[in-house]
């Protein structure tokens, strides 16, 4: 028999987890909103990905449990994050629809990501204190995004930039994909 308890007709249990994209400030937030995903690419099954490091083998068990999840980012993907017990984290993103594994920038401090872009921030809130010295670079907040080239090879491609708007989703795909 399940117990469950209320406290003025209020279920106690865990809260949701905030996410970081949800901790980030409204600026930083409304920029995901400049580059959305692209809509063909959820109906697409033929996606490839390059694995130059091997790590969908290393991470096996956890790219398959991925599949079993949600998506979470850029439409149909879901992107997932592998701690190594300290505070490195390898990064990587699924595609429902065709089991492609695009890898990231490792991060140290998380990533944010929403269902509705194809922007990445990886280490978005760091919490350096700036008396001990200037932030590593290691720490820094970084802008990746996710590009799937017309050839059907998915990969991340860094951004100079944090999205904004009038950003030419198009030439950036063009020259992610010319670049790789």
């Amino acid at each position: 028999m399940a117990l469950s308890l209320f406290l003025s007709g209020l279920a106690i249990g865990p809260a949701a987890a905030e996410s970081e994209y949800d901790r980030l400030d409204p600026a930083a937030q409304a920029a995901f909103q400049h580059l959305p995903p692209a809509a063909e690419n959820c109906q697409r099954t033929d996606l490839k990905a390059r694995d130059d490091r091997g790590l969908s083998a290393l991470y096996r068990t956890r790219v398959a449990e991925a599949r079993d999840k949600p998506a979470n980012f850029a439409g149909c993907w879901v992107m997932q994050e592998v701690g190594c017990g300290t505070s490195c984290q390898a990064i990587f993103a699924l595609h429902k629809p065709s089991g492609a594994v695009v890898w990231f920038s490792s991060a140290s401090e998380g990533v944010a990501h929403t269902l509705g872009s194809a922007a990445v921030l990886l280490n978005p809130n760091s919490y350096w204190d700036d008396s001990v010295g200037p932030m590593p670079d290691y720490l820094q907040p970084m802008w990746e995004a996710l590009v799937v080239c017309r050839d059907g090879r998915a990969l991340a491609h860094r951004l100079s930039v944090p999205p904004s708007p009038g950003m030419d989703v198009e030439s950036l795909r063009a020259a992610a994909c010319w670049a790789s």
